[in-house]
């Protein structure tokens, strides 16, 4: 797989002892708090554990759709990527590779914890940063349009 120059190749996990020839990070942001971690799996774990105790707290869904993310930092031949896993992205995400599940009504991480192919990670943190970027030429074509009727 190609992307912006950068080749990656197809690793059997994200979460692999194997050498990759991408070296990933994850960042969990969930209001203030940051904290990292090696794997996607190991980092939808702490958000969802973070979102869990938010919402028990009361959190308006608001907060939870404009401060909690998971930043994939993916780095390879000395290029690095950068995309983020907005709130509802990350848990559509996770449910559709089998790491959360419903048990008795609830949302849980699934036990054992799946592992998810890196190639799986990689192409759906591609695929939202490059709906961000969609939404945001969307956003600065109208207000180019408004300005121009001032």
């Amino acid at each position: 797989m190609c992307y912006n120059g950068i080749v990656f190749e197809k690793t059997p996990t994200a979460s692999s002892e194997k050498e990759s020839p991408v070296k990933t990070l994850f960042k969990v942001f969930v209001t203030k708090d940051i904290s990292e971690h090696p794997t996607f799996e190991e980092a939808f774990r702490a958000f969802f554990n973070e979102v869990r105790t938010m919402v028990a707290q009361g959190t308006s869904w608001q907060v939870l759709e404009t401060m909690c993310w998971i930043e994939g930092v993916f780095e390879a031949e000395g290029k690095t990527l950068r995309s983020p896993l907005y709130f509802y992205d990350a848990r559509d995400f996770a449910i559709d590779a089998g790491l959360l599940v419903h048990v008795n009504d609830k949302a849980s991480i699934a036990e054992p914890t799946p592992t998810i192919p890196l190639h799986e990670v990689l192409t759906t943190f591609i695929r939202s940063g490059l709906t961000e970027l969609r939404e945001l030429r969307e956003l600065m074509e109208m207000d180019a349009e408004l300005r121009a009727h001032l």
